[in-house]
């Protein structure tokens, strides 16, 4: 058996079959492993984030605070800059805007039995981008809060994914529940099951000093189609020409990606 180590605490002991499938698994949760001690893979990354609530910048960064990322307070001196804006102007729960086109996201709401697509409820990153513009809408706050978690670990770890569609949903839940549970709760939470979590927690120590420029909410009151994040597959998002500084929608076009290219 294989003995993990988060920080200076033992988590659980693997055997060989469990410790192989794990290190498939980590890139996706924005974990890596070194001599059997676990840390966080963006410890040295810095994200912006622009939101009108201090408190929904919490909950995104307390998903994330596994993965060691750092929350800036400028958007000059980070890796990705993220802004949100809510919105009811689409009805989708997510979408992102670029010069070009505005990916309307579709994620899953049940657990799959597909491993591919359960992992991050099949939200891919369309493209690389240095910032991402949002629009959410004000009913799927949460919701789209957890999906730009995933897109932020996409965002740095993509080069690291490799398929995981081989491994089985009862090893993947017993991964999650030995090693990811004990390492951030609420991110397994997301990862096991759908969520139940009425309250969005209070944000870990590390995050404590965090502070928001905009502090007061301003919340403004189809087919889905699947998608592999590898090459050839169907894309999940239904893009569409857009002008990120006055959304306006126009006709939509369609586009292939391949979350696995940077």
């Amino acid at each position: 058996m294989n003995r993990l180590m988060w920080v200076d605490k033992e988590i659980c002991h693997l055997n060989r079959n469990d410790l192989e499938a794990l290190k498939i698994l980590l890139p996706y949760w924005g974990i890596s492993l070194q001599d059997n001690r676990l840390t966080g893979s963006l410890s040295s990354k810095k994200v912006y984030l622009d939101i009108d609530a201090n408190d929904r910048a919490l909950f995104f960064f307390s998903l994330l605070t596994h993965t060691g990322i750092e929350a800036s307070d400028h958007a000059t001196v980070t890796d990705l800059n993220i802004y949100v804006n809510i919105s009811d102007k689409y009805e989708y729960p997510l979408s992102l805007i670029t010069p070009e086109k505005t990916y309307h996201l579709k994620g899953m709401n049940k657990k799959s039995l597909d491993l591919q697509k359960r992992i991050h409820k099949n939200i891919w990153l369309p493209d690389a981008f240095s910032s991402l513009m949002c629009s959410i809408h004000p009913e799927h706050i949460e919701t789209s809060m957890e999906w730009l978690s995933y897109l932020t670990i996409q965002y740095y770890m993509k080069p690291f994914f490799t398929p995981i569609d081989h491994l089985s949903i009862d090893q993947y839940e017993h991964l999650l529940t030995s090693v990811l549970e004990k390492i951030n709760p609420l991110f397994s939470s997301y990862q096991i099951s759908a969520p139940t979590i009425s309250e969005w927690p209070s944000l870990p120590d590390e995050y404590s000093s965090f502070k928001q420029r905009k502090s007061s909410p301003n919340d403004s009151s189809k087919e889905h189609k699947t998608i592999s994040p590898f090459p050839s597959k169907q894309s999940l998002f239904t893009p569409e020409p857009f002008n990120p500084f006055k959304f306006n929608r126009e006709t939509a076009k369609k586009s292939v990606i391949n979350p696995f290219y940077r």
